[in-house]
């Protein structure tokens, strides 16, 4: 199901749902605001699958380059990994990329993903394109905890 309005805290119970034992953490540490600013964007398309009738994985695209859709977070929820619905789940992802004036998907990875992730993606035709090192600095208990139990107050004119 497309996401057309999400709510910063339930973005942030998806990727911590999907990625939190993959270090998803860099959209986790932005501010509301900044989150708000991606989400509205009208380059991010968002799709989240409902299992069961609880939510069960999302995707998110990227549309900010000409002809180029990023598929930036893919993943499942614990409960609805093992159930054979990444293939399907990804097709759709893929399917939803190509919409429009798409000339090029592009995925990214890292070796902290799930270790089914690449194989996946091979399967469905991506290649090794770069390889790099990076550095994890995880969420602290704290961190996590102010971003998805933060409740903000509306503003009172």
């Amino acid at each position: 199901m497309r996401a057309t309005a999400i709510p910063v805290a339930y973005y942030r119970f998806l990727l911590d749902q999907v990625g939190h034992n993959h270090y998803w953490v860099q959209r986790m540490r932005l501010t509301d605001a900044a989150v708000r600013q991606i989400l509205d964007a009208e380059t991010t398309d968002i799709s989240v699958l409902y299992l069961d009738g609880a939510p069960a994985g999302f995707f998110e695209i990227d549309r900010k380059r000409d002809g180029v859709a990023h598929i930036v977070h893919f993943g499942l929820i614990e409960h609805a990994q093992g159930r054979n619905l990444s293939p399907w789940f990804f097709h759709a992802a893929l399917s939803a990329a190509w919409e429009g004036a798409t000339e090029r998907v592009t995925i990214g990875t890292t070796s902290l993903d799930h270790p089914a992730a690449l194989r996946l993606y091979q399967r469905f035709g991506f290649e090794v394109t770069e390889r790099s090192q990076g550095t994890i600095r995880p969420l602290s208990a704290k961190e996590r905890a102010e971003k998805l139990n933060s409740v903000h107050s509306p503003t009172r004119i």
